[in-house]
């Protein structure tokens, strides 16, 4: 039996906020969100949204991949 970290728990479901994040952007018609509203509205901290993305770009191509969800 695995026993997962609770870090990486939080870790996954702050990466998948971001990218909800980002997609709502998108929807409401933001196609080029600052990282601090993406950061904001994912109810995260703007470390965060550099931990898990290097760079803008980055986040857009993982939001692409989710979009399929």
């Amino acid at each position: 039996m695995q026993v997962e970290d609770g870090r990486v728990t939080r870790g996954l479901r702050n990466r998948e906020a971001i990218v909800d994040a980002l997609l709502a952007c998108y929807e409401a018609g933001d196609l080029r969100p600052s990282l601090p509203e993406v950061a904001a509205r994912a109810g995260v901290s703007l470390r965060s949204v550099h931990n898990h993305f290097d760079d803008a770009d980055g986040s857009g191509s993982a939001s692409r991949r989710c979009s399929d969800r």
